[in-house]
């Protein structure tokens, strides 16, 4: 996706479920990331990898068999932070890039630091791309087929009927393509039928939180260590869509429980937050994700880009869900996928809230540089400014925040439900 965007547009039109994998220096390719978000589709980073027909030439913006650790891991810190808002990653070509054991540790290395899966899309028959992923234990896949490595019209209808003997065969299979015209034609009659054939159409990233949950079964069957699975680990964690706008809202009051009595009386409204105000919100460039567990939304967090930095307004869980790790999930997707410093604001009285950002490493900024940023980055009144702490993330510490902060001292009680 990216630089086809006649074909790229087409690909929204496509169903939700499907996956959009973008190339990361594709033009105005964050513009294009969001949209697809607003579609409701699942986003992967397409990592361009070497091929044999790079001549030993890749050129800059391509992962090298010939670069040393250094050097790539600062590809992958550049490439990887050039968009945000994806939770998986699939190799661009790579079939030379993939035989490299000790370059493919890295990436997956990377990809694990970051909370991302990996998608291999099989380009060689003598890859380690997938057992570098297995060995460093992130949810991964392998596609099974290859819709148009030929773009031809009558082969990509065979090998759409190849996908589907595979489902009946094996019970799922993982198909890719590319955004040409043949291929489109081909695929959209095709997906709106499935469900008439019996067949479902899956999020992919929905597929791995699946398999997640089936080898915790096969471990606790082997171990029978009688362990229970942690509620909340398998959330999924999506963009919210249009058709969320109700949960969304309910979440947000349901969880803003947790500070009445913390937030002064004169700042608390009943509901704390109403339709309009949630409007007014996305209108204003708030954007929603959501964490999904048992096919409901549990928590949500709304974040919106001002100027240099990324900040999260709104983030919540909801009561029957707290202490579960929600929250966590949610804090630890968003900071791995922000392209930019991150800023919270959140009430000073909520102790509990501050602990939680700290044990993610978040620093809190108090005094003068707090009310600087909290003037500087939020349309907030001056009572709110007053009665409000800001955190940072180690990125906005380093580039941010003028005033150097104390020490902090480490405590956590282990709550994990946050606010604005």
């Amino acid at each position: 996706m990216g630089f086809d965007r006649t074909n790229s547009a087409r690909a929204l039109r496509l169903p939700p479920q499907v996956t959009l994998a973008h190339l990361p220096f594709a033009p105005d390719v964050a513009t294009q990331v969001r949209r697809a978000r607003l579609k409701g589709h699942p986003v992967m980073l397409h990592l361009p990898m070497e091929a044999p027909d790079h001549g030993g030439k890749p050129g800059a913006n391509v992962l090298s068999v010939a670069s040393g650790p250094v050097k790539l891991r600062r590809q992958l810190t550049d490439i990887l932070g050039r968009f945000g808002g994806y939770t998986g990653v699939n190799n661009h070509m790579g079939s030379k890039f993939t035989r490299d054991r000790e370059r493919m540790d890295i990436v997956v290395s990377e990809l694990k630091r970051r909370g991302l899966y990996f998608l291999y899309s099989r380009t060689s028959g003598n890859s380690v791309g997938a057992a570098a992923a297995a060995d460093a234990g992130i949810a991964y896949a392998t596609r099974d087929v290859f819709l148009d490595h030929e773009p031809d019209r009558k082969k990509i209808l065979a090998w759409i009927a190849e996908t589907e003997r595979i489902v009946r065969q094996t019970g799922q299979a993982i198909a890719i393509g590319h955004p040409r015209t043949a291929t489109m034609k081909a695929i959209a009659p095709w997906l709106a039928g499935l469900k008439a054939k019996g067949f479902d159409l899956v999020r992919l990233d929905a597929l791995l939180k699946r398999a997640e949950r089936k080898n915790w079964r096969r471990f606790r069957r082997r171990n029978n260590f009688g362990l229970s699975i942690p509620s909340g680990v398998f959330a999924l964690v999506r963009p919210c869509t249009v058709a969320d706008f109700d949960a969304v809202l309910s979440i947000v009051n349901d969880g803003a429980e947790a500070y009445r009595g913390i937030i002064p009386e004169d700042r608390w409204k009943e509901p704390y937050m109403p339709a309009d105000e949630l409007r007014h919100e996305i209108a204003s460039g708030v954007s929603f994700s959501g964490a999904e567990a048992g096919g409901s939304l549990v928590g949500v967090m709304g974040v919106q880009p001002v100027d240099d930095v990324i900040l999260i307004r709104h983030a919540y869980v909801q009561t029957s869900r707290q202490h579960r790790g929600v929250g966590s999930e949610l804090l630890t997707q968003l900071i791995a996928h922000a392209p930019r410093p991150v800023l919270i604001g959140t009430w000073k009285a909520a102790r509990w809230a501050v602990r939680f950002y700290e044990k993610h490493d978040f620093g809190l900024v108090e005094g003068d540089e707090k009310n600087r940023l909290l003037r500087h980055y939020w349309d907030i009144p001056d009572r709110q400014v007053e009665t409000s702490v800001v955190m940072a993330d180690p990125r906005a510490l380093r580039e941010i925040v003028k005033t150097p902060l104390p020490p902090r001292e480490d405590g956590d009680d282990g709550i994990d439900i946050f606010n604005l």
